[in-house]
């Protein structure tokens, strides 16, 4: 046999040393950009929600500050013109013979114009906490669902460990 010189053991090792070591750093620096990714579309998701969130706001904004032109100048559109969310009468039509009047005669009601925009909002809260609680209910039905794996399998280790046993003792009594 053909004995390798020390330093060709040494270089070899040192290779495998180092191979190894750039297979962890592989490893890791996949694995931060995974996390990366993960932050980023957190990320992207947060700047989405803030932007709609922004989007009501502006339209709160812009349809309250119509009301209150609407109301403090008694200012009328055209004959018959459509108004629209951001002129302040919630997006309906209104007559011009008297400054605020409906088409059927009667006034708005702020006041119940901005309750119907706050049950609205109410509404949406809810159906959002609806389906967060119905991620959170399959989470946990999940979580359940896989403990009662682990049990299940663990027993069935334990089953396959105690049959291994018999059959050794089995073998070993046969052969006496």
């Amino acid at each position: 046999m053909r004995s390798r010189s020390l330093k060709a053991i040494n270089a070899r090792r040192d290779f495998a040393k180092t191979r190894m070591l750039a297979w962890r750093r592989e490893k890791r620096l996949q694995e931060a950009r995974v996390l990366a990714r993960r932050r980023e579309k957190r990320l992207r998701e947060a700047r989405a929600l803030a932007r709609r969130r922004e989007k009501r706001l502006q339209e709160a904004r812009a349809t309250a500050e119509g009301e209150e032109i609407a109301r403090s100048t008694g200012a009328c559109p055209a004959e018959g013109e459509e108004i629209t969310r951001s002129s302040g009468n919630g997006g309906g039509r209104r007559d011009c013979e008297k400054h605020g009047r409906l088409p059927g005669g009667g006034r708005r009601d702020y006041k119940k114009l901005g309750q119907r925009r706050r049950e609205k909002r109410l509404q949406e809260a809810r159906a959002l906490a609806q389906r967060r609680e119905k991620r959170l209910q399959a989470r946990a039905l999940a979580r359940r669902r896989e403990k009662r794996l682990q049990e299940a399998r663990a027993l069935a280790r334990r089953k396959e460990k105690r049959l291994q046993e018999a059959r050794a003792l089995a073998r070993r009594t046969c052969v006496s």
